[in-house]
């Protein structure tokens, strides 16, 4: 049922900006791309909140797992925004908005090496 949902708020935001290019209002188009792609990413959101509400349960006390989400989550937002400033023909600030998320997702790669290694380190001993 949700590809379904998904499928035609898709449908729907295709129409509608095809519908305003052919009849020449290229900004309302852009806009309504943008409107289109921010309410599938909601729903998205609102989809998986629930399956990641019983998956958060499971893996509270790890952290390891908590830093795989956070990581997912920061890649699927920062995906989320270059897209969007690419749609929006800003391609430079798209550029510089993926090099802060890689550098948000070093950051956190240091602190899942760090974890991993301790682990490795209490196995051995």
């Amino acid at each position: 049922m949700n590809l379904l949902k998904i499928a035609g708020i898709t449908l729907c935001g295709a129409a509608a900006c095809l519908f305003l290019q052919a009849t020449g209002k290229k900004e309302l188009a852009i806009l309504a791309e943008l409107t289109a792609g921010i309410v599938l990413f909601a729903y998205g959101l609102c989809a998986a909140k629930a399956q990641l509400g019983d998956m958060n349960l499971l893996f509270s006390e790890d952290e390891t797992v908590v830093l795989a989400f956070r990581m997912t989550g920061i890649a699927l937002c920062m995906e989320l925004m270059v897209q969007l400033c690419r749609d929006a023909g800003l391609n430079t600030l798209a550029q510089k908005a993926e090099l802060c998320g890689k550098i948000l997702l070093l950051c956190l790669c240091v602190s899942a090496l760090k974890e991993v290694l301790s682990s490795a380190l209490s196995l051995l001993s």
